[in-house]
């Protein structure tokens, strides 16, 4: 099955740093270091694209069976070393509970899109997958100038204020092994969530990611996008929707 991706004319807004891992070092498949374990801004991006959301494109490659932390709670305790000051007692909170609650990620995204408006930006609606992890859309690009104060924006209604939060339920909700190779975390969600057979393999997975064809899954399917999204594997396809910033 295929399907067109955006590549010139999309960017998705989270893109990949180095992570804060424990024990661990992760190499890019694309060159960049990258981790599940930390989200950054978006870069500003001046070009004439009709549309953009900050680029996105690295996809975290490990050893097979590795992972970002022994369980969730020392995942946890890996995020409270750069969690902001307004997320820790909301992560320690999880930490005790079991897992982030799903009232407490919601707020989470209802503040950072209450940050964004704050700002001057038109007021849109976030993309909510199945699985219910929110994803900022592709926006439409805007001047140089508009760009770059849309990344520094988000570093600070995002990168400042929600991204441990969000990065810890993503990893509850998508990869709740740890995986720390990105195809690995994809592919378990997928097969949790009866969109492929329990037999399917990574190496069938990255060879079809790799051609862009796919024949296992359908990648218009809600369930698939929303593995992909809680692996923060962020793709642009032509029927999402945008929105208008500006």
């Amino acid at each position: 099955m295929e399907a067109m991706m955006h590549t010139a004319f999309y960017v998705r807004p989270i893109m990949k740093v180095v992570g804060i891992i424990a024990c661990i070092c992760l190499a890019s498949a694309c060159g960049a270091p990258s981790s599940n374990a930390s989200k950054s801004e978006p870069q500003a991006d001046g070009a004439s694209s009709s549309r953009s959301t900050g680029g996105n494109d690295g996809v975290t490659s490990a050893a097979p069976g590795q992972k970002l932390a022994g369980n969730m709670n020392d995942y946890i305790d890996q995020l409270l070393t750069w969690a902001s000051k307004d997320e820790k007692p909301i992560l320690e909170r999880a930490k005790k509970n079991g897992g982030l609650s799903a009232s407490d990620y919601e707020k989470a995204w209802s503040d950072y899109k209450s940050c964004m408006v704050s700002r001057g930006y038109k007021p849109f609606e976030l993309i909510k997958w199945p699985n219910g992890v929110y994803e900022m859309p592709s926006h439409m690009v805007g001047t140089q100038k508009q760009e770059e104060k849309y990344a520094e924006d988000y570093h600070e209604c995002y990168g400042k204020k929600i991204m441990a939060i969000d990065t810890l339920y993503t990893a509850q909700v998508g990869n709740p092994s740890l995986y720390a190779d990105q195809t690995e975390g994809v592919a378990d969600c997928l097969k949790r969530s009866g969109a492929v057979s329990m037999d399917f393999s990574i190496s069938t997975f990255k060879s079809e990611i790799g051609s862009g064809k796919y024949s296992q899954f359908d990648i218009q399917d809600p369930k698939v996008r929303a593995c992909f999204a809680a692996n923060d594997w962020h793709m642009g396809l032509q029927s999402d929707p945008y929105a208008q910033l500006w």
